[in-house]
């Protein structure tokens, strides 16, 4: 846990990058209240297991049943730079009866960004399931969940790929791979590829209201959404939150894969797919 408001920076006229390495052990992270990561050129990693400067072997994990402890990672009010140096994010959240938000990284009213490094995330939700007895768990275990309680979460690189992945787990509702609502993941010229598998039938990817993924510059956009029931949707464009339509946009081709059906949710004829100068939609 890093208090909040605690600034961890490379600084001074002729100060060099800084790699920045958490490594969870038995527990999880949690970047709470302004808390600031500025690597000048560094990598910035976090996770568990045998960590080096570039990747951990494991996941940092949710490990009891305070809210904030049963997610892998947890960014509240949090900024990562890395300029150009990679990012690298995973986290996965407790499993257990009567579990819920268990998510694998929530990034919430938080900013990742970078300039030319990669920026990898993957999040695995805990298998939060269903108590029968006290009538509690099971649901909202996403593997990554990306929104903006007070403000736009961002995750941006000047032309860094940016690659996020996850997996949802749970046997009740609303377990997705990725979530996404407040949120807006851009580069200036990179690629931007999502993976989202849904726990039974819950979608893989649910984007919704505010989300905003590339823009008029960005490169190759690759959407891929799966879960385990093939006659439901994967693939979720929704304005539930009464805010903005979702909006999908790259300068080169947008692919969109999903096995089961893409859905419309409050959006009907509202999400704009802009492939602005590239070579247009692929699925």
């Amino acid at each position: 846990i890093i208090s909040p408001d605690v600034t961890i920076e490379a600084t001074g006229l002729n100060t060099g990058l800084l790699n920045i390495v958490f490594n969870a052990g038995t527990g999880n992270i949690q970047l709470n209240g302004g808390v600031t990561l500025n690597s000048n050129g560094g990598n910035i990693v976090m996770g568990a297991g045998t960590c080096n400067t570039s990747s951990c072997s494991a996941p940092a994990k949710g490990y009891g049943t305070d809210t904030n402890q049963v997610e892998g990672i947890t960014m509240t009010n949090a900024t990562l730079n890395s300029g150009s140096g990679s990012i690298n994010l995973q986290g996965e959240g407790l499993s257990g009866s009567g579990i819920s938000n268990a998510n694998g990284i929530l990034i919430n009213d938080s900013t990742i960004k970078s300039g030319t490094g990669a920026i990898i995330i993957n999040g695995i939700a805990g298998n939060g399931t269903y108590d029968t007895t006290n009538d509690i768990g099971g649901d909202s275990n996403n593997g990554v969940m990306i929104t903006g309680t007070h403000s736009t979460s961002t995750i941006a690189s000047t032309s860094g790929a940016i690659s996020i992945t996850g997996t949802g787990k749970g046997d009740v509702q609303s377990n997705y791979g990725i979530s996404s609502d407040n949120t807006n993941i851009n580069s200036t010229g990179g690629a931007i590829t999502l993976v989202g598998t849904g726990a039974s039938s819950d979608a893989g990817l649910a984007i919704d209201t505010n989300s905003q993924i590339g823009n008029s510059t960005t490169g190759n956009i690759t959407l891929t959404a799966s879960n385990a029931v093939s006659a439901s949707d994967s693939l979720i464009f929704a304005n539930n939150l009464s805010g903005t339509n979702p909006l999908i946009q790259s300068a080169g081709l947008l692919t969109l894969n999903a096995t089961g059906n893409v859905a419309l949710n409050n959006a009907t004829n509202s999400v704009r797919a802009l492939a602005t100068t590239g070579t247009g939609i692929s699925s």
